[in-house]
């Protein structure tokens, strides 16, 4: 199998899939900062009302941030699919995006009290961790849907 070939072949095919997610992603963080930074301004309890907002909006976009481009290795879909299902995605485990930020944080001070292992681990190890607790979640909601069909299956058989 010719490396070099495959290679091109993919990168040209999600060049500019990649590239739009990533310029989305871009746009939607800096609209969010800028009405976080307007929404300062105001004084008040409406001022309460949307910090809170726009703390769940910022939680939103940290998870579809920490989960897209998992998404996006693992299933071919298009761009505004890879951002729902990466945001659904992070919905339904919170407990993988609460180990994912602490494995990142824990990372991170690691490698600030070491840094010469910076070039070595930097930014790979938080990636590979990355997407091994996306896989991993990918699995678990793999395995669900496989039972649900499984049981559709079996009320169906009951059924005739």
């Amino acid at each position: 199998m010719p490396l070099l070939k495959t290679f091109w072949n993919v990168y040209r095919s999600s060049f500019l899939r990649s590239n739009g997610v990533g310029a989305i992603l871009i746009i939607i963080s800096l609209i969010w900062y800028v009405d976080l930074l307007f929404f300062r301004t105001i004084e008040g309890p409406l001022h309460t009302a949307l910090h809170v907002v726009m703390i769940a909006i910022g939680i939103s976009i940290g998870m579809l941030l920490l989960y897209v481009f998992p998404v996006m290795v693992h299933y071919q879909a298009g761009v505004l699919a890879t951002l729902k299902k990466a945001l659904f995605i992070g919905f339904l485990h919170p407990a993988n995006m609460v180990f994912l930020f602490v494995s990142m944080l824990s990372t991170y001070y690691f490698l600030i009290f070491l840094p010469g292992l910076i070039p070595l681990f930097g930014v790979s190890f938080i990636i590979h961790v990355n997407m091994w607790i996306a896989y991993k979640g990918f699995e678990r909601l793999h395995e669900i849907h496989l039972k649900n069909q499984r049981k559709q299956e079996a009320s169906k058989e009951i059924l005739t």
